[in-house]
C-alpha cells in the first residue's frame, strides 16, 4: 500500500515539475519579450524617496517616486526601487503604453533572469523528488525477516 502512495506521489511531483518547466520558462521569456517589444523609454526625474516598511520579518525597502512624460505630453508617476536614487536625479524608465504607472528602471534588470533561475531550480528539485519517490515506489517488496509469512506455509 505504501508503495502505491510513493508511485502516486512520484507521478504527481514529476507532472508538477514538467508543468512548471513547460509553462514557467516560456512564460518568463514571453514576459521579457513583451517588455522589449512594447516597452517605451522615457526620461524621468526622481521626485522623492521613502522607505517602505514591510510586515513580517522582511527588511524595509527604499523606494522612489519618479515622474515622466509620455510622447503625448501626459505626466505619469511610478514607484521604483531606489537603491542609489536621490531627489532630483534623472534616469531612463521603460514603460508599457497601456500601464505607464508600472514603469521599470531601464538600466536595471527586470528580474527575468532571477525568475528563470528560480524556475529551473524548482523544476530540478521537483523532478529529483519524483525520481526518488518513483524509485522507492517501484522497488520490490522486501522479504520478511522474522519468518512469519501470511497466505501460505513454508
Amino acid at each position: 500500500m505504501a508503495y502505491r502512495a510513493m508511485l502516486v506521489a512520484g507521478l504527481v511531483t514529476g507532472a508538477g515539475g514538467l508543468a512548471l518547466l513547460g509553462a514557467g520558462l516560456p512564460g518568463a521569456l514571453l514576459l521579457r519579450r513583451r517588455w522589449a517589444a512594447e516597452g517605451t523609454t522615457a526620461e524621468a526625474r526622481c521626485l522623492e524617496t521613502y522607505v517602505q516598511e514591510r510586515r513580517d520579518d522582511r527588511p524595509s525597502v527604499r523606494r522612489a517616486i519618479v515622474e515622466f512624460r509620455t510622447p503625448d505630453g501626459t505626466a505619469h508617476r511610478a514607484h521604483l526601487q531606489a537603491r542609489d536614487l536621490v531627489a532630483g536625479d534623472v534616469l531612463t524608465v521603460r514603460y508599457r503604453p497601456r500601464r505607464p504607472s508600472r514603469a521599470l528602471h531601464a538600466d536595471r534588470s527586470d528580474g527575468t533572469a532571477a525568475l528563470l533561475v528560480a524556475i529551473v531550480v524548482l523544476t530540478l528539485a521537483l523532478l529529483t523528488t519524483a525520481g526518488i519517490t518513483l524509485h522507492l515506489g517501484l522497488a520490490p517488496d522486501p522479504e520478511p525477516a522474522d519468518g512469519w509469512h501470511f497466505g501460505g506455509t513454508r
